[in-house]
């Protein structure tokens, strides 16, 4: 039987760690019987991700979205996004090291919060076709007029899409549908673009991007064609060179904060070329 803990302060991010937790039970449970298909199916596991666990995830997200994520999409250090991470990252046979932002782009996948953003999206709509003298509206339009979070967070959302929401006028369900369909497709298209920026920059100012080679070729988030290979070896392999997650002198260099030169004091000493 499960029990569900209840605090008198409504603190949202104890519902955030709760839900979190079951996500992560059901994970381990899951990443066990993930061990008879050897991790050769890459596609089967993430489509079971995607119908067991990420529903978990992103329920009630369309009311706590605005309290969990600023919009940032690049952050992926939360718990929601660390999972999806730990996922990818075992599939592909990469360290904790690997670049998150590389990880996702290799295997195809987005940051959770699109999703859970467009939920909201959709969850807003909802309410605001609700009849006018219906307690949801009203609640609504005091959320409205008191600039609630929740309000002012979706306001923001669609700013940032070049959508006014003052000027949305949506008659009938297929102007709905059309609506999330255009939505849906500016945010991808909005992290691509922050995603390509971000990868080629890295995250520390003073070292090069590690990355800078693989944006070269990488030029979408999709899933490469390789990772269906059934020779695991040789595809994480291929996945840590592509990643710069292996253990040449060129990565274990920047590891020690090694600037762009090449070191060669004596022979015997390992050559370190760091980005």
């Amino acid at each position: 039987m499960e029990t569900i803990e209840a605090i008198s302060r409504g603190d949202r991010s104890f519902h955030g760690n709760d839900i979190s937790k079951r996500h992560t039970y059901q994970w381990f449970s899951l990443k066990h019987s993930f061990q008879s298909v050897n991790k050769k199916n890459i596609r089967l596991i993430l489509k079971i991700f995607d119908c067991c666990l990420k529903p978990i995830l992103s329920y009630g997200s369309e009311v706590w979205c605005p309290y969990f994520s600023n919009n940032d999409y690049m952050n992926l250090k939360n718990k929601s996004e660390h999972i999806q991470l730990q996922l990818c990252k075992w599939l592909l046979g990469v360290s904790r090291r690997c670049s998150n932002l590389g990880t996702l782009a290799e295997i195809g996948r987005f940051p959770l919060v699109l999703s859970f953003q467009i939920n909201l999206l959709k969850y807003w709509l909802h309410v605001t076709s609700k009849p006018k003298d219906s307690l949801l509206y009203q609640v609504f339009l005091f959320s409205k007029k008191k600039k609630t979070r929740w309000y002012k967070y979706i306001e923001k959302l669609l700013s940032d899409l070049k959508i006014d929401i003052n000027n949305i006028n949506l008659d009938d369900q297929e102007s709905i549908n059309n609506f999330i369909s255009q939505v849906k497709s500016k945010l991808y298209d909005h992290y691509n673009a922050l995603w390509k920026s971000k990868i080629a920059v890295g995250t520390r100012p003073h070292l090069k991007s590690k990355m800078r080679t693989y944006i070269k070729f990488k030029t979408s988030i999709t899933f490469e064609n390789y990772l269906s290979y059934n020779d695991i070896e040789k595809r994480q392999t291929v996945t840590k060179i592509r990643l710069s997650d292996h253990l040449l002198n060129i990565e274990t260099g920047r590891r020690h904060n090694i600037l762009s030169l090449i070191h060669i004091s004596e022979p015997t000493r390992p050559l370190y070329i760091s980005y």
